[in-house]
């Protein structure tokens, strides 16, 4: 079932008229409409349910709904508007049908220009909100995303805040007229981030205006250290200091790994230039890697399938972030106590091959965090 003002215009009109149109093909679709006119008009011609309720009086509005909820037996009602919201709300408490809206992305951007519509059926949706099951944006399309694409799996991503909300949104999402039984469906939760410049907080509040936003974050500390901070373990509380962001030690995690991965490159062209390229796999005599550094480093290197096939699952990129870290920990041990350039051939070529390997890995794992890996630092 889905419950509009009835005057919608535009995108809005086209939005609520295309997922009526492609649910209408496989369920039992009901449209009520607040308002005769045009949009009634082209869904009927749709071939869709359509029922008015002209009543300027929204208690007896919401007294012909629940009528028409209780013979139509909807398992989901969408609504789209203020008018629809409050009707929705007034059903809800009656009725223990699942209720979804759409809604702008901010929903106190309706109405902006006029004040008094903003401060009375502004008011009354933004109260209405609180009663309903679940927000759908404008900008998502509904029955693109859930129905026409056909995904086998929906994820949802949520705000710690609204973590209480996740019974009721994934008793809607599985309605049978959403056509996503039998579908997996997995919330992630993501916790707050607490901004420091050393043992300060960086105090940011929206209702006073003050905000820090992303593009001046990157500004202030680069790309690489926004997505690698941000990639750790988010659904744990994360401290994010920006003075540790900057700094260029093996304090920063980011630069730690980066540096290991421009190391290695270093080292690689120093190596050329006295004529000592990377051999090929098949060259190499691996016996000859015998230290526990070099054993260490190989183990970090061989776990890098596993680890990528754990953070897929688990959804949790954040292994790679550890993973990197302790790969490039084990590389400079390793760099530190096994000579490379004067070792014998063999074992050179050996350590050579497998400095390189560690270079290739570091590089795949920072790719794949959407990190870069610097040649040179």
């Amino acid at each position: 079932m889905h419950v509009m003002g009835g005057g919608d215009v535009g995108g809005a009109k086209t939005q609520i008229m295309n997922t009526v149109t492609g649910l209408n093909r496989n369920n039992d679709v009901m449209l009520i409409s607040f308002r005769a006119g045009p949009f009634a008009d082209e869904a009927r011609e749709r071939g869709i349910d359509v029922r008015v309720i002209e009543r300027h009086n929204p208690f007896r509005a919401a007294r012909t709904m629940r009528d028409l909820v209780d013979a139509f037996k909807p398992d989901i009602i969408h609504c789209h508007g203020g008018r629809a919201n409050l009707m929705g709300a007034m059903v809800r408490r009656s009725r223990q049908v699942p209720i979804v809206t759409t809604v702008h992305s901010d929903y106190r951007l309706d109405y902006l220009g006029s004040p008094l519509k903003q401060y009375t059926l502004g008011t009354a949706n933004a109260i209405a909100l609180r009663f309903l099951d679940f927000y759908q944006p404008v900008a998502d399309r509904m029955a693109r995303t859930l129905i026409e694409r056909g995904f086998d799996r929906v994820i949802d991503v949520w705000g710690a805040d609204h973590h209480g909300h996740a019974i009721r949104f994934a008793a809607t999402m599985r309605a049978p007229a959403l056509g996503l039984e039998g579908r997996k469906l997995d919330f992630l939760i993501m916790q707050m981030v607490r901004l420091m410049r050393g043992d300060e907080i960086v105090k940011v509040s929206k209702r006073t205006g003050k905000a820090l936003s992303l593009a001046d974050l990157m500004d202030e500390i680069g790309v690489d250290a926004c997505r690698f901070f941000f990639n750790a373990k988010p659904d744990s509380h994360l401290e994010f200091d920006l003075d540790l962001a900057i700094r260029q030690d093996s304090e920063n995690p980011v630069y730690y790994v980066q540096y290991a991965h421009a190391r290695i490159c270093t080292l690689l062209a120093a190596m050329a230039e006295v004529g000592c390229a990377v051999p090929a796999a098949a060259d190499v005599d691996v016996a000859l890697l015998t230290t526990p550094q070099e054993h260490e480093l190989i183990k970090q290197i061989a776990m890098l399938p596993e680890e990528i096939h754990l953070a897929a699952r688990d959804y949790d990129p954040s292994r790679i972030n550890r993973y990197v870290t302790e790969l490039a920990a084990r590389f400079h041990r390793f760099y530190n106590v096994c000579r490379i350039k004067d070792a014998e051939p063999a074992v050179r070529d050996a350590r050579l091959k497998l400095a390189d390997t560690t270079r290739r890995v570091l590089e795949i794992g920072l790719d794949i965090i959407g990190v870069t890996a610097p040649e040179k630092m």
